[in-house]
């Protein structure tokens, strides 16, 4: 799930967010919790992001539930990305 913060009417100086700087700076590893119930999406956009990005760790999970488990023993993350409808915690409650 991407929010796009102008639509909401927040102004965002895109240099100061987090991912900016992590995707900037070459050799910053970026952690990234993937959750959709889409095998095959997860491993497309696990390898888009792989290209984009070379020192990228991704935990893939198909459901709400396993990704807050996750996230509880493992966060945090500097992306989060997610659908809505997925079995166990929705992507809204999850975020």
């Amino acid at each position: 799930m991407l929010l796009n913060p102008s639509i909401a009417g927040a102004s965002l100086n895109i240099e100061q967010t987090e991912a900016y700087r992590c995707f900037g700076l070459g050799g910053i590893a970026v952690r990234v919790l993937l959750v959709d119930d889409d095998r095959i999406l997860r491993a497309t956009v696990g390898r888009m992001l792989a290209r984009f990005h070379s020192v990228i760790y991704v935990d893939d999970l198909s459901d709400g539930d396993q990704a807050l488990r996750c996230y509880r023993e493992c966060g945090p993350y500097d992306i989060v990305l997610t659908d809505y409808a997925h079995p166990g915690l929705n992507g809204y409650l999850l975020a």
